[in-house]
């Protein structure tokens, strides 16, 4: 039985056997209603080995915990809709490609482009 679900899991992380973290043999988290992968890609190698790891020395540790709510938020929606929660500050960012941001931490930001229901080139940038 889950203690929680992987979008409540925050550091420290409560094991809930649900999640890819705390389970490495599942890669989607089974106690949410979406069960497809909607991040397609990333712009950064070290930002994909922190979402299929939850760790990565190419990240500083102290955005890795920060870091992983959003990005496991961003891979369960099914529109951008589901990404306008309490505390993500979702926005549309200005210019062209057509980007999104979800707050991290400070100035840092989780920003991603949005095709047809998938998320591509995710990125962790400090953009001000």
């Amino acid at each position: 039985m889950p203690l929680l679900s992987c979008l409540s899991a925050v550091a420290p992380h409560v094991h809930c056997l649900n999640c890819r973290r705390c389970n490495p043999s599942l890669y989607m988290c089974q106690a949410l209603p979406y069960n497809r992968a909607v991040i397609k890609s990333f712009r950064r190698a070290g930002l994909r080995t922190l979402f299929q790891t939850g760790t990565s020395a190419k990240v500083r540790p102290d955005l890795q915990a920060r870091s992983l709510r959003p990005l496991d938020t961003l891979d369960q929606a099914g529109a951008l809709t589901d990404l306008h929660l309490p505390g993500m500050q979702f926005h549309r960012l200005h210019g062209m490609p057509t980007r999104y941001s979800l707050h991290v931490n400070g100035p840092w930001r989780i920003t991603f482009e949005w095709t047809e229901g998938d998320a591509y080139r995710v990125d962790l940038e400090q953009y001000h």
